[in-house]
């Protein structure tokens, strides 16, 4: 069914990945909205409204097959709410809003966020202090930090003419990650990179995964990993998987002095890594961290994951490479905003495709896979 009057309603609520709550976005760029998958849906709608729920629909997307919409041409310096309609064949079900605004971009400078840090010793439910640089002709600035592995759930979300918030964490969690986005007069300046630190009980951990650092987006298939040690005692070793588990397909690579000399990582894939200490026959963990390998790691500014598919976007070489954990890829198609097919080659058949034409920093590509066996294409993932 295609409408929402229908009878009844679906078992789940959808959720709103994107965009997080009480964001502004850059007017330059279309509004990326993407959901949760939900429980007996066919199909679903993406609405925005001018300020209230009963004002009028600024814009409207309905989406067949995937969880993603781009909204453009959207007004500017007020409020707008967004939505998302889960539509089934017995029901719809509706999400809570989300409050965005629309504004100009900015082009405020880079800044450094100053404290915590990735490798700072934070003790599970304590005070934190964040802190970051100023920014010239900044008014204010935008600081979100959630227990969450994302934005859309934040622990903590607010607005300041400072540079320094002092906040203390929820209990149990196991990691913080935050960031900070910088508003001047003019509009908003891009975010700052995010901070991930695991947070830990009185007793520091007796090994710390170093380099590469957590979320690494541009790592090469061999390398060296690095941790430290608190300690002497007991063997030490790194495993690395694409399996965030380590239930399958586990590499192990000998340690010495904090160095682990690594090969053969699987490329355009996303890679689990972990520090593991032998005792008698005691084994402990340390970890895991995410990175995403590629034999061209300098060059790669495109990323996503989709389910079971992983893309990278080489921009240096224009190689696509897609794998699938679960299905043989049948075709992968490539589009511009404007919705205009972008040729592409295959290179091996099954893995990696060469853009025959150009791409610009910046421009974002969607990429539609077809899996054998599926009757329909995943939905579209954006690469910036």
């Amino acid at each position: 069914s295609s409408s929402t009057s229908v009878f009844g309603t679906l078992p789940a609520i959808p959720w709103i990945v994107y965009p997080e709550p009480s964001t502004y976005h850059a007017a330059e760029r279309p509004i990326l909205v993407m959901h949760r998958p939900i429980a007996g849906a066919d199909s679903s709608r993406v609405e925005l409204r001018s300020k209230f729920l009963n004002g009028s629909v600024v814009a409207t997307r309905g989406i067949a097959t995937g969880r993603t919409a781009l909204l453009d041409g959207l007004p500017t310096n007020e409020d707008l709410l967004v939505r998302v309609i889960g539509i089934g064949r017995y029901g719809s079900s509706v999400s809570t809003v989300r409050r965005i605004q629309v504004v100009p971009r900015a082009l405020l400078q880079p800044f450094e966020l100053v404290q915590p840090l990735a490798f700072d010793k934070i003790r599970i439910g304590s005070q934190v202090t964040y802190e970051w640089q100023r920014v010239e002709g900044a008014k204010e600035y935008h600081l979100q930090a959630t227990t969450s592995t994302a934005f859309d759930r934040p622990d903590l979300d607010t607005v300041i003419s400072g540079t320094q918030v002092t906040a203390k964490l929820p209990p149990q969690a196991p990691f913080l990650q935050w960031r900070v986005q910088a508003r001047s007069a003019a509009g908003v300046g891009d975010w700052s990179d995010t901070v991930r630190i695991a947070l830990r009980y009185d007793v520091p951990e007796e090994l710390l995964p170093i380099a590469p650092p957590f979320g690494q987006r541009a790592v090469p298939t061999s390398g060296q990993f690095e941790i430290v040690r608190s300690d002497t005692v007991g063997s030490v070793s790194i495993e690395a998987s694409t399996d965030p588990y380590f239930d399958d397909s586990v590499s192990t690579f000998a340690i010495a002095d904090g160095i682990s000399t690594y090969a053969g990582l699987p490329q355009g894939r996303n890679v689990y890594w972990r520090a593991t200490k032998k005792v008698n026959n005691s084994l402990k963990l340390f970890g895991p961290s995410s990175i995403l390998a590629t034999d061209n790691a300098v060059s790669v500014r495109g990323f996503a994951d989709d389910d079971d598919v992983s893309i990278a976007f080489d921009r240096n070489t224009m190689f696509l490479t897609c794998r699938s954990l679960s299905s043989e890829i049948e075709s992968v198609e490539a589009f511009d905003l404007l919705g205009r097919r972008i040729e592409i080659d295959s290179v091996d058949g099954h893995s990696q495709w060469k853009i025959t034409r150009a791409v610009a920093d910046h421009t974002m590509l969607f990429v539609v896979v077809r899996l054998s066996g599926r009757p329909l294409p995943l939905g579209t993932v954006v690469i910036r």
